[in-house]
Order: structure tokens, then C-alpha cells, then sequence
């Protein structure tokens, strides 16, 4: 696994995250525009609180990228 990967559709929105990028961000596209979002503190948390995923998994998730690159 090189990278971690959430999509999810929040408020009529797509939402992603993408481990890896730099500055850690999350992205959602509006009337065909991207829009960044940083990520500051604990990604794993901010990962946790906005796409409402099991934080040890997300947390393993990360450790096993960071692991592997």
C-alpha cells in the first residue's frame, strides 16, 4: 500500500483525502472547481472527525504508508 485513500459525499459534495500530498489537505469539488482544505494538527484525527471512520483504522492505515515508503 503506498498511500491512503477516503472518498465520501458530504452535503451534495465529493470529499476526498489523499495521504501523501503535501500539505496534508482535504479536497471537495464545487460547480466543477477543486477547493483545498488544510489539514493542521493530527492528521489521522482530522481524518477521524470528518469522514466519521474508526480511528484505529485510519491510524494503522497511516503507519502502514509511512512504514512502507
Amino acid at each position: 500500500m503506498d498511500r491512503v485513500i477516503v472518498h465520501k459525499i458530504m452535503d451534495e459534495l465529493p470529499w476526498r483525502f489523499t495521504g501523501g500530498e503535501e500539505p496534508p489537505q482535504f479536497t471537495y469539488f464545487m460547480d466543477g472547481e477543486r477547493h483545498d482544505q488544510l489539514i493542521e494538527g493530527s492528521i489521522a484525527t482530522a481524518v477521524v472527525r470528518k469522514f466519521g471512520i474508526d480511528e484505529v483504522t485510519v491510524r494503522r492505515a497511516l503507519e502502514v504508508v509511512a512504514a512502507e515508503s
